[in-house]
């Protein structure tokens, strides 16, 4: 019988130490979840942060938008005006004409440094004020315009032909490209305003 309660209480002992075994070893487990998986969190709130906009290109946006502010209303204008005028008579094919008409309203205009309309599709056309070239510039889209869904900017330096002395002048381009309203392409308005506030002779 003393044998029989030895070897109980020898075997309780091991159950005892094993159990305790097994919780450190859980425990241990259990710690190296919780590093992984807090590893993994801040890696993927990393990655995530990456998907959206730098804060960088954040500020850029906001200076940009403010830059273009005093200009909307001008260009939400030209831009429903150039598309209406290209679209309303598509076999027009006097271009000299053509860009008369388009470029009426703002052609006198002191503030504006150039600009160009651009259609594409099956019946290309393409009218420019003041250049001959459409800018490729590193766009940015200024967001939550409204009226003008799709519009983008950009800074550069451009030569207005009628500045005395003709130096580059700093100016913000502003852009946007959607279809048409008669189908069959799209049509890029856009327009290159001057920064400086100078008058041009």
């Amino acid at each position: 019988m003393t044998e029989l309660a030895t070897t109980a209480q020898t075997a309780a002992v091991t159950v005892r130490r094993v159990a305790a075994g097994v919780r450190v070893a859980l425990g241990r487990a259990s710690e190296r979840w919780a590093l992984f998986t807090g590893a993994l969190l801040v890696g993927l709130g990393t990655a995530l942060s990456g998907c959206g906009e730098p804060a960088g290109d954040a500020s850029s946006t906001a200076a940009l938008r403010a830059q273009a502010e005093p200009f909307l209303r001008d260009f939400e204008t030209f831009d429903a005006w150039a598309r209406r005028n290209l679209d309303a008579d598509l076999a027009l094919r006097d271009e000299r004409a053509l860009t008369e008409t388009v470029f009426a309203p703002i052609r006198r205009e002191p503030h504006v440094v150039a600009a160009w309309v651009e259609r594409e599709g099956a019946d290309p056309r393409r009218v420019a004020l003041r250049t001959e070239t459409a800018l490729d510039l590193d766009w940015v889209e200024l967001r939550g315009v409204p009226m003008l869904a799709s519009l983008e900017a950009a800074t550069t330096e451009l030569t207005d032909p009628r500045s005395r002395p003709r130096v580059p002048t700093p100016s913000l381009v502003l852009s946007r490209r959607v279809a048409s309203a008669r189908g069959g392409g799209e049509v890029r308005v856009t327009v290159a305003y001057a920064l400086d506030g100078a008058h041009r002779d």
